[in-house]
Protein backbone atom coordinates (compact mmCIF):
# COMPACT_ATOMS: atom_id res chain seq x y z
CA UNK A 1 0.00 0.00 0.00
CA UNK A 2 1.28 3.24 -0.15
CA UNK A 3 0.35 6.88 0.28
CA UNK A 4 1.38 10.15 -0.89
CA UNK A 5 -0.09 13.50 0.13
CA UNK A 6 -0.18 15.93 -2.43
CA UNK A 7 -0.39 19.75 -2.83
CA UNK A 8 -2.04 21.39 -6.17
CA UNK A 9 -2.07 24.28 -7.34
CA UNK A 10 -4.50 24.72 -9.64
CA UNK A 11 -6.69 27.81 -11.37
CA UNK A 12 -8.37 29.68 -8.80
CA UNK A 13 -11.39 30.36 -10.68
CA UNK A 14 -11.77 26.70 -11.44
CA UNK A 15 -10.98 25.25 -8.35
CA UNK A 16 -14.27 24.02 -7.79
CA UNK A 17 -15.15 22.46 -10.44
CA UNK A 18 -11.39 20.85 -10.01
CA UNK A 19 -12.21 19.41 -6.49
CA UNK A 20 -14.88 17.89 -8.23
CA UNK A 21 -13.07 16.28 -10.57
CA UNK A 22 -10.18 15.07 -8.32
CA UNK A 23 -12.98 13.55 -6.00
CA UNK A 24 -14.10 11.63 -9.09
CA UNK A 25 -10.85 9.76 -9.68
CA UNK A 26 -10.58 6.01 -7.72
CA UNK A 27 -7.87 6.50 -4.68
CA UNK A 28 -7.92 10.17 -4.57
CA UNK A 29 -9.22 12.42 -2.00
CA UNK A 30 -8.72 16.22 -2.29
CA UNK A 31 -9.15 18.33 0.72
CA UNK A 32 -9.33 22.60 0.94
CA UNK A 33 -6.78 23.97 2.31
CA UNK A 34 -6.28 27.81 3.30
CA UNK A 35 -5.07 28.91 0.25
CA UNK A 36 -6.93 29.81 -2.75
CA UNK A 37 -5.04 28.62 -5.82
CA UNK A 38 -3.96 25.16 -3.75
CA UNK A 39 -5.73 21.94 -2.77
CA UNK A 40 -4.20 18.99 -0.74
CA UNK A 41 -4.82 15.61 -1.85
CA UNK A 42 -4.34 12.26 -0.64
CA UNK A 43 -3.12 9.51 -3.23
CA UNK A 44 -3.85 5.90 -2.39
CA UNK A 45 -2.70 3.12 -4.75
CA UNK A 46 -1.40 -0.82 -4.14
CA UNK A 47 2.21 -0.17 -4.88
CA UNK A 48 4.42 3.18 -5.01
CA UNK A 49 4.76 3.49 -8.62
CA UNK A 50 1.06 2.73 -9.05
CA UNK A 51 0.91 6.04 -6.82
CA UNK A 52 3.35 7.94 -9.19
CA UNK A 53 1.20 6.72 -12.47
CA UNK A 54 -1.86 8.00 -10.56
CA UNK A 55 -0.30 11.35 -9.85
CA UNK A 56 1.21 12.12 -13.26
CA UNK A 57 -1.74 10.19 -15.82
CA UNK A 58 -4.94 11.42 -13.72
CA UNK A 59 -3.87 14.10 -11.26
CA UNK A 60 -1.65 16.71 -13.51
CA UNK A 61 -3.81 16.07 -16.71
CA UNK A 62 -6.77 17.25 -15.04
CA UNK A 63 -8.05 20.47 -16.19
CA UNK A 64 -7.44 23.57 -14.27
CA UNK A 65 -4.44 21.80 -12.17
CA UNK A 66 -1.33 23.67 -12.81
CA UNK A 67 1.30 21.83 -11.05
CA UNK A 68 1.59 18.86 -8.25
CA UNK A 69 4.34 18.48 -5.46
CA UNK A 70 4.28 14.85 -3.14
CA UNK A 71 4.63 15.91 0.22
CA UNK A 72 4.36 13.11 2.31
CA UNK A 73 5.10 9.13 0.85
CA UNK A 74 4.60 6.63 2.63
CA UNK A 75 4.65 3.05 1.25
CA UNK A 76 4.59 -0.15 2.79
CA UNK A 77 4.87 -4.15 1.05
CA UNK A 78 1.95 -5.70 2.92
CA UNK A 79 3.77 -8.95 1.40
CA UNK A 80 7.03 -9.15 3.28
CA UNK A 81 7.55 -10.61 6.32
CA UNK A 82 7.63 -8.41 9.12
CA UNK A 83 10.67 -9.70 11.33
CA UNK A 84 13.05 -9.33 8.45
CA UNK A 85 15.52 -6.32 8.59
CA UNK A 86 14.24 -3.70 5.68
CA UNK A 87 17.84 -3.19 4.20
CA UNK A 88 20.19 -6.15 5.20
CA UNK A 89 21.84 -6.23 8.84
CA UNK A 90 21.13 -3.81 10.53
CA UNK A 91 24.19 -0.74 11.04
CA UNK A 92 26.62 -0.67 14.03
CA UNK A 93 26.13 2.10 16.51
CA UNK A 94 29.18 3.79 17.14
CA UNK A 95 32.05 2.09 19.13
CA UNK A 96 30.32 -1.64 18.00
CA UNK A 97 31.90 -3.82 14.98
CA UNK A 98 30.16 -4.15 12.12
CA UNK A 99 29.51 -7.99 11.39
Amino acid sequence: MAVLGVLARVEVEHRDRVFGALERLDGVTPFWIGEPGRIGIVVEADTLQAAHTRLLDQLQSTPGVLGTWPVFVHAEDETADPAAEPFGAPAAFEGEPNE
